[in-house]
């Protein structure tokens, strides 16, 4: 069994590359969440070796159909510039996780946050992550790092710091591979930048704000360098959870003002 697959056939095509030494036949790949930077490998490998594809009910329609990514991160159906292998990888048939989960006996971990339906992977001594954590470098440079629903994210970290204990090794989709008393500082690190960014996008607002001009004030606030559109809407998205978050537990308001979204301070 494979865990994911990486951004394109050129990474599917390192891991069976890998794997060829070891006389090991492909018979199943998990994908942990639906990113294309997971999932890119999945239809080289499927097309060379007939395995199948295996993942979450919640991310199995963005495995299938992948477009779905660019097409929420923009609105609507994306332009072709939105289109590449950064956000939209080649879709496969894909298999309830349960399936393989009860005949190999590993457990599959819910960790929500960074999708809806992300689950960390547990076998034996080695936990596998996916993406509910990042290297301290990736938050000093972006802040805090993309989740779809920060505060889900948070209470998946929460799990993750109580949990990691039982393993000899705990594996990140990105970064080093980490013992549990590494990966528990890492997870804290992480935390602590949901919680910081929380406050920054709430403090960011006097009165009330445009939101776009709310999502430009926070990438200023974090020295986040925009370079292109996929970027902008990741990163766009990322803060929109924020908002999302906020306007949920009651402290922001949303509403429209001269044909423009506004985000408030809540008056209690």
């Amino acid at each position: 069994m494979i865990v994911d697959t990486g951004i394109d056939e050129d990474s599917g095509r390192r891991i069976l590359n890998a794997i060829k030494p070891l006389n090991l036949r492909v018979r199943a790949i998990i994908n942990t969440h639906h990113h294309a930077d997971h999932i890119g490998g999945n239809a080289l490998i499927v097309k060379r070796s007939g395995a199948a594809v295996y993942a979450t009910p919640e991310d199995k329609p963005f495995i299938e159909r992948p477009v779905l990514e660019p097409l929420y991160l923009f609105g609507s159906f994306p332009p072709k510039l939105l289109r590449t292998k950064l956000l939209e990888a080649e879709g496969v048939p894909v298999r309830d996780l349960d399936d393989i989960r009860r005949e190999v006996g590993f457990e599959a971990i819910p960790l929500p946050g960074h999708t809806m339906g992300m689950a960390g992977i547990s076998y034996g001594n080695v936990l596998f992550t996916a993406d509910a954590f990042f290297p301290l470098d990736v938050i000093r440079k972006y802040g805090a790092p993309y989740h779809l629903n920060a505060g889900l994210a948070l209470e998946s970290l929460k799990k993750l710091s109580e949990c990691v204990s039982r393993y000899g090794y705990v594996v990140p989709a990105h970064g080093d591979i980490l013992k549990p008393q590494d990966a528990i500082n890492v997870i804290n690190e992480n935390i602590n930048a949901i919680n910081r960014l929380r406050e920054l996008v709430l403090n960011s607002i006097n009165d009330s704000v445009a939101l776009e001009d709310l999502i430009v004030k926070i990438f200023s606030l974090l020295g986040i360098s925009i370079d292109s559109p996929h970027n902008y809407l990741l990163n766009r998205s990322a803060l929109l959870s924020y908002v999302a978050w906020l306007t949920d537990d009651g402290l922001l308001t949303i509403d429209t003002v001269g044909n423009k979204l506004i985000v408030s301070r809540s008056r209690k």
